[in-house]
């Protein structure tokens, strides 16, 4: 049995963020997403108002039709009620069947069941039925990685960029998929075109940091760990942070000759 560091669980707890954004940006477009307010921190109260109001929704809408079936199943969704959703989202494409939304939450409602190969073709078909959006290629691609189709992920990323050469998430993710595949030098290519993006981006400092540890370029490595460290206490990120203070002190060690 494999055995992963905590350096590199690290690195793979960071691509939540890039898929939070891209998840984000189906629903206002890339364009318009604003990395603050992917998760918003929300007062006990308002989130309670929230939940209330999804609740009612979820529970006075008397659905005749696919509109009013995928409305319904959206209020369960963001309830976390997958189960009652996707019944909802089945009613929804039964009248329309060509409903590309209702699939594309389909989609998300088995991921989050973990029926990641259900998921997966829902939102290929989605796809299918809107060929023109980059998010969903985003999202596509990261279905893929579930099930380790890593080859067809950087296809849908690929597509991805070609849709919307800005889109800072298909590059970050890419670039995730490339480093996963040890193929490190490739990897730093897509961090180098994601933080041209977004220069302040501490994650994908980090990322390409730990591509050219990796690569035994300690230099560049302590570099981007440095920067990225900087951005991460402005930010007020403890964990980013100190797991970026942890990976400069293992890089002393190296750089002085302590650790081989």
């Amino acid at each position: 049995m494999k055995f992963l560091n905590k350096h590199t669980i690290l690195f793979s707890l960071l691509s939540v963020n890039a898929l939070c954004q891209a998840a984000f940006a189906e629903i206002i477009g890339p364009a318009q997403v604003n990395p603050a307010y992917v998760t918003p921190q929300l007062t006990g109260q308002v989130q309670q108002d929230r939940n209330a109001s999804d609740f009612m929704q979820a529970n006075s809408i008397n659905p005749k039709t696919a509109q009013d079936f995928f409305a319904r199943g959206l209020a369960k969704f963001k309830l976390k009620d997958y189960t009652g959703a996707i019944d909802d989202f089945n009613q929804a494409i039964d009248l329309e069947k060509n409903y590309g939304e209702a699939y594309l939450y389909r989609g998300k409602c088995k991921k989050a069941l973990n029926d990641k190969r259900g998921a997966l073709a829902d939102f290929e078909y989605s796809l299918r039925l809107n060929p023109d959006s980059a998010a969903h290629y985003v999202k596509s691609g990261w279905n893929r990685e579930q099930v380790r189709d890593f080859q067809g992920a950087i296809q849908d990323y690929n597509k991805a960029i070609e849709l919307n050469p800005d889109l800072f998430e298909a590059y970050i993710r890419r670039g995730d998929v490339k480093a996963n595949i040890s193929n490190y030098q490739a990897a730093i290519f897509d961090y180098n075109e994601a933080l041209a993006i977004d220069p302040n981006s501490a994650d994908a400092l980090r990322k390409r940091a730990y591509a050219n540890y990796k690569l035994k370029n300690y230099r560049a490595s302590m570099s981007d760990h440095e920067q990225a460290k900087d951005l991460y206490q402005a930010q007020g990120n403890f964990e980013g942070y100190k797991s970026t203070v942890d990976m400069i002190n293992l890089l002393r060690e190296i750089t002085s000759g302590k650790r081989r």
